[in-house]
This record gives C-alpha cells, sequence and structure tokens, in this order.
C-alpha cells in the first residue's frame, strides 16, 4: 500500500514540474511573441513603473531558447530610439538586443538614474533571454558618462561604447573591470577630453580602443558601428565567451591593414601609424600580432612620424590655452570684439591648408558654442536678465545655424512675459532644426508659454 502511494506521490510530482515548466514555456514563448522582432519599437513601458520606458531591437530570428547579448543605450536627451536605430542593423547581423532608455537624460541626479538604471535592467531581465556574461552599456555625452558609470560604480558590465565624453569623476581605482571603445568627432568640443582619456587608458589594464570620425558633437555616423560590434566580437572571443571567427579576423586584418610600396613595406605615414595600432588593439591576445607589432615599433621611431606626434601633441596643449583665453573673453569683451574674433577665426578657416588648424578652430567655435550656450542657460534661470542678453548675443555670433540662441531667447522671453516674442523666437528654434519637444513640457522657464494658445498650436501636433 505504502509503495502504491510512493509511486502515485512520485507520478504526481512529475506532473507538477512538467506543468510548471510547460507553464515557463509558455510564458516565455507568450512574453516573445509580445514584442516585434526585426523593427524598432518606439515605446515599452516598465512594468514596476510606469513613468520609466524604453526603446527596442529584437533580432529578427530572437528566441527565447538561448541567451543574448544586449546593448543598454543612454542619450543626452532621453532620446532612446537614436542609439537603437543606429546599431539595429549590425545588432540583426550580429544578434544582439538592444534597448534604449527614454528616460535617462542630462541634468538628472544620479539617485534617479540610478533607481531609473535598476528599473529598466529589471524589465528587460524579466521580457528577454539576456547573456548576463555578454552586457554592453553605450552613451553619447552624457549618456556616455552613464555607460562608464554603470561600468564603474554598479558592475555587471562587460563593455562600454563610449561616445562624445569619457569617464565620470572618480577618487578610487577601478576594480569592475570591462573593455573600452571611444568615439568622437573630429570637430568635437570634447575631443581634447577623449584623447586625454585614451592616453590615460594606456596606463591602465583597460582594454580600449579609440576611434575618431569625421563629425561634431554627436552619436558616430553608421560608418562607423561595424568596426564597433567587431570589437565587441572580438573581446568576445578573446575571452571565451564565444567561438573564435577566423574569417572575422582575417577579413578585419584585410580591410585595416594599410597600402604598402612596391617592396612591400608600409608607407611611413602617420594614418598607417595609427591603422597598425587599431590593428594590435583589436586582435592582441586572440590573433598573433608579431609582426604588426615589429612594425609598429619601426614607425614609432621614424622621425616623420615622430613629428607628426609631436606637432599633434603641440596643437592639443594650443587648444588647451585657446579654450581658457576664450573664456575668460567671453565675459571680458563686447559684442562688437567677439564679432569682429569670430569674422577673423572662420576667414582663417578658409585660408589655411593646415587641415589640425582647420580642426583646431573648428574645435574651438563648437566649445564657444556649448559655453555660451550654458552661460545662457544660467544667466536666464538665475533672472540675470541684462547678462542673459549680452550672452545670447554672443551665442548667436558664434553658432548662427544653432537653434540654441532662438531656443534660449524663447525661454528669456517666456520669463519675462513677452509671449508673442517667446513664440516668434520657438518657431525660429524649430524652423532651425529643434525637435526635442517632449522636453518642452518639463522646461520650468518656458511656464508662462506653455499656457498660451499659441504654444499648443505649434506644440500638441509634435509630441508623441
Amino acid at each position: 500500500m505504502k509503495s502504491n502511494i510512493k509511486i502515485l506521490f512520485i507520478i504526481f510530482f512529475a506532473l507538477f514540474i512538467s506543468q510548471s515548466c510547460s507553464s515557463k514555456k509558455d510564458k516565455d514563448h507568450n512574453n516573445e511573441d509580445h514584442f516585434v522582432k526585426g523593427k524598432v519599437i518606439e515605446k515599452i513601458i516598465c512594468k514596476k513603473d510606469t513613468s520609466q520606458n524604453y526603446s527596442l531591437y529584437l533580432p529578427s530570428y530572437y528566441n527565447s531558447d538561448k541567451q543574448w547579448p544586449v546593448i543598454y543605450a543612454f542619450d543626452s536627451h532621453a532620446r532612446g530610439n537614436i542609439p537603437v536605430k543606429l546599431l539595429k542593423d549590425m545588432a540583426e547581423k550580429y544578434g544582439y538586443i538592444i534597448v534604449g532608455s527614454n528616460n535617462s537624460k542630462n541634468g538628472l541626479s544620479w539617485e534617479y538614474l540610478n533607481n531609473s538604471i535598476d528599473i529598466l535592467f529589471d524589465d528587460t531581465y524579466q521580457n528577454f533571454s539576456i547573456d548576463k556574461k555578454r552586457i554592453y552599456c553605450t552613451g553619447f555625452s552624457g549618456g556616455a558618462r552613464v555607460a562608464t558609470s554603470i561600468a564603474i560604480f554598479k558592475g555587471g558590465i562587460t563593455g562600454v561604447i563610449g561616445c562624445s565624453a569619457g569617464f565620470p569623476k572618480i577618487d578610487r581605482p577601478i576594480t569592475n573591470k570591462f573593455n573600452y571603445i571611444g568615439l568622437v568627432g573630429d570637430k568635437d568640443f570634447n575631443y581634447l577630453e577623449m584623447q586625454n582619456l585614451n592616453k590615460a587608458l594606456d596606463k591602465s589594464d583597460i582594454k580600449h580602443q579609440l576611434i575618431i570620425f569625421e563629425g561634431k558633437h554627436d552619436w558616430p555616423p553608421k560608418k562607423i558601428i561595424p568596426d564597433v560590434f567587431l570589437w565587441l566580437e572580438f573581446n568576445a572571443m578573446r575571452n571565451n565567451l564565444i567561438p573564435v571567427n577566423d574569417s572575422a579576423i582575417h577579413n578585419f586584418i584585410k580591410n585595416n591593414l594599410p597600402e604598402t610600396d612596391k617592396k612591400n613595406n608600409p608607407h611611413e605615414t602617420y594614418k598607417t601609424y595609427i591603422l597598425y595600432k587599431k590593428i594590435i588593439n583589436y586582435l592582441d591576445d586572440l590573433y598573433d600580432v608579431t609582426e604588426y607589432k615589429k612594425i609598429l615599433t619601426k614607425l614609432e621611431q621614424s622621425d616623420k612620424i615622430q613629428k607628426k606626434i609631436k606637432y599633434k601633441e603641440q596643437n592639443e596643449q594650443k587648444e588647451v590655452e585657446l579654450q581658457q583665453q576664450y573664456l575668460y573673453y567671453l565675459s571680458a569683451k563686447n559684442v562688437l570684439w567677439w564679432k569682429k574674433e569670430v569674422e577673423r577665426l572662420n576667414e582663417q578657416i578658409k585660408n589655411t591648408k593646415d587641415k589640425e588648424e582647420t580642426l583646431l578652430i573648428k574645435r574651438l567655435l563648437n566649445f564657444l558654442s556649448l559655453s555660451s550656450y550654458m552661460q545662457s542657460y544660467n544667466t536666464i534661470n538665475s533672472n540675470d536678465f541684462k547678462q542673459a542678453e549680452k550672452s545670447l548675443k554672443l551665442y548667436k555670433i558664434i553658432d548662427p545655424e544653432n537653434y540654441g540662441p532662438s531656443y534660449l531667447y524663447a525661454c528669456l522671453y517666456s520669463k519675462q512675459n513677452k509671449l508673442d516674442k517667446a513664440i516668434s523666437e520657438l518657431n525660429n528654434a524649430i524652423e532651425l532644426g529643434f525637435d526635442d519637444f517632449n522636453d518642452l513640457k518639463q522646461e520650468p522657464m518656458l511656464k508662462l508659454l506653455r499656457d498660451t494658445k499659441k504654444y499648443n498650436e505649434i506644440i500638441k501636433p509634435r509630441i508623441n
């Protein structure tokens, strides 16, 4: 009798476990079907906190039977769909989930961001089958600092893709290990910061690479993204997280090897020097790069390349000094002086044949644009309207094609209750490219303007 009861219990328990597994499988299957694959989903609301949401890309062949690498992306203006769209093609090719936060943005406290990140991670862990050994973070500008902050302070991050900004301020050694790839435009006002970070990482045990692209302070262009994913893939191979792909390695070498002369010697140029450094950074400890290291050593000893390196270092020092000088001039010099000085700098760009000098001046003007924006914003916010007027005039002289001056004029006039002028400037800002309409709802300096009929006629059709 006891034997029969025991058998019945075993059968019942087996059926219970089977049903439980079946339910879990059905849950995963239903959850999987709930999200469209192969297309960008603009907004997914987090279950734990409905004020938190994110954009998503799942590969068209995603299923919950295996675990997938994931990239969490943080834009400086909470536009999660921008990095998701930027990364989706390579995510489809290599099989990555892309998650873009629609809450993380500049100006938020770390306490808020930390909670928002926890909610984001928790929701995606519940919804998707994620490989915990292959969690990556990326971000642009302030979002890049968020991405590196997660890796440094929270841990559990395999690699970081930092776009146009470096690490947060840290007062202790980095103990959480991750690899790092930095991306910055050659006209970005944060170019020097990224260069200095790269030099500092040369002295650390963090595997790293810096890629410089043609552009200003922005997410990198799509043509750069394949190299970003190869960096992630090669590091995963190096750490035995995925099988080594010899074909991918050989194709990478073929696509990056510099041109040679008739005797098969690499050309003695700075570009050649940078390409060999890149091949070594990507493949060291994964592939035999002994020959490439020998070539790099020889190039480093070349008088021609040493001269170029020294020239670039001198230019970087000159740029730092000019930034400090012009910051002082923002307060010390009048509008007429600035008008003449900006004209002089633009003439210098037209007339010089030195590419390095051209890029330096463009970065300097972009740096001044940011500085005048911050000065204008702060003076309007603190009701120093006289100084705000001067700062905005300078901002418009320095960066006339930017929508920033018109947007801040709208803020200034709104605070002064000059609402017709504020509407006119807001329209100017939109014509010049302003499109962060959801953020307008939270801008305290536009409080009076938001109550007007004209404002709502402009904004309501454009808000998601």
